[in-house]
């Protein structure tokens, strides 16, 4: 099925040949050394200084204390690595986290985020967020700056403050298995329309992951997702996508390979299982294409708007004139609908044939993908000509039960537009059923 499972073994910290301070916390005139880590106060999680390559280059990183491989979760200073193994953590005279080596690197940690004042502290908390604290207040956190993972309570998104520029806050993968500098895929929210949640490659789409419809979040990586809550929160200031464990696990998590391949890790008490999702798996959900590089962006069911005059429910709102909302519209096959008032861009990513009860009095125009709102009801039909009798349309779902023809795979992922949740109905239990529109050419006689 293109997915494997992995028990991984309790970490045998004698290994590694590294020092536990003791502590989660590092405080006004300590320092965290090259064989020393910080270990969170329930012993999940641990920071310290690793060397990778053979090169030298050494980074301070975050990792599960049972992972054999000590893989890092995040990495402070991924693309400014120190030059030799010599690596230390401490505060400046500001109340910065700095990190130094033997070659007199300087790189301040919370350069973004600045303290105010001395008398700042450094603390890991067991999700793996490494927080700089003043008066116990958090001025800067790690969980704003990730790499390659997203972890629970972990925000991916987009801060729009008034006045000011958007900030994506997005994953990137290593550059190789053994090099943490940022790779080719970035992992995050749709840069246009910021509902869906994918992997790019150089800026092109590779695989979605999940997107918001306009009432909840739907996850696809995998079936069942009982172990994790999804929580996607929008308005003026900010866009941002997170999730929380539930259930028997201590914590669940994605990291995205340097190749684009996904992991998925479950932590319990008895140790790690992990599982591998390949980039192009023939078997995902959406369906990918075959070479898995330029995904079009062209909906094959549906291109056609029609208008309407009423009012828009559940929309998601951008700031972009008729031209630009149109195009964001047409080229994401989960965008329905969409209205233009003024420089205010209304999108919406419910079901076409939910349309109608979306659409409610008003004197705006909407556009609408053609085969929305009220219709016969005809899900499949097949266009059939024969020179002596012209064409006909045999139309499946209708009042006339018909013979219905064998079709291929490929035929019925193109009529889906690749089985696009847009065009899904439901689910029963022969599987899931979806609304098509497909022609094609009869040759047999009719």
């Amino acid at each position: 099925m293109g997915h494997s499972l992995v028990v991984v073994v309790l970490l045998i910290s004698s290994v590694f040949r590294i020092q536990a301070l003791g502590s989660d916390t590092l405080k006004p005139g300590e320092s965290l050394s090259q064989n020393q880590t910080l270990v969170s106060a329930n012993g999940v999680v641990e920071m310290g200084f690793f060397s990778p390559g053979e090169d030298g280059y050494t980074y301070l990183g975050i990792w599960f204390r049972q992972d054999k491989l000590k893989k890092p979760v995040w990495v402070a200073n991924r693309d400014n690595a120190l030059q030799s193994p010599s690596g230390t953590l401490t505060f400046n005279s500001s109340g910065n986290l700095v990190l130094t080596d033997a070659k007199l690197t300087y790189i301040v940690v919370n350069e973004d985020k600045p303290a105010s004042s001395n008398g700042t502290i450094a603390r890991i908390l067991d999700s793996g967020n490494l927080v700089l604290l003043l008066d116990e207040d958090t001025i800067w956190q790690s969980f704003d700056y990730p790499t390659d993972t997203f972890l629970p309570g972990m925000r991916l998104g987009w801060l729009m403050p008034t006045g000011g520029n958007q900030v994506q806050t997005h994953l990137v993968t290593w550059s190789s298995p053994s090099t943490p500098t940022s790779g080719i895929y970035t992992i995050g929210l749709d840069v246009d329309t910021k509902t869906g949640f994918g992997v790019w490659r150089r800026g092109i789409r590779q695989r979605i992951l999940g997107f918001w419809n306009g009432t909840e979040f739907n996850f696809f990586l995998t079936k069942v997702i009982n172990d994790q809550v999804f929580t996607f929160v929008t308005n003026s200031t900010h866009v941002l996508l997170s999730f929380n464990t539930s259930g028997n696990y201590t914590a669940v998590w994605y990291s995205f390979a340097s190749n684009g391949d996904i992991n998925q890790y479950k932590l319990t008490n008895s140790g790690i299982t992990t599982t591998n999702y390949p980039l192009c798996d023939p078997s995902a959900y959406p369906p990918i294409t075959a070479d898995c590089v330029n995904v079009s962006s062209d909906c094959k069911v549906g291109d056609e708007f029609v208008e309407r005059i009423g009012a828009l429910q559940n929309y998601r709102t951008l700031q972009l004139g008729l031209s630009d909302c149109a195009i964001t519209c047409k080229t994401n096959c989960s965008c329905t609908a969409y209205a233009s008032l003024s420089d205010e861009c209304q999108l919406y990513y419910g079901a076409i044939r939910s349309l109608d009860n979306t659409i409610v009095t008003g004197n705006n125009t909407i556009y609408m993908r053609k085969g929305g709102g009220n219709g016969p009801g005809k899900y499949l039909s097949f266009k059939a000509s024969n020179r002596s009798r012209g064409e006909s349309t045999l139309d499946l779902a209708g009042n006339n039960d018909q013979e219905l023809p064998l079709l291929s795979f490929a035929s019925l992922a193109s009529a889906t537009d690749n089985f696009s949740m847009m065009n899904k109905l439901g689910e029963g239990g022969f599987g899931a059923v979806y609304k098509v529109f497909f022609t094609m050419e009869c040759k047999s006689k009719l």
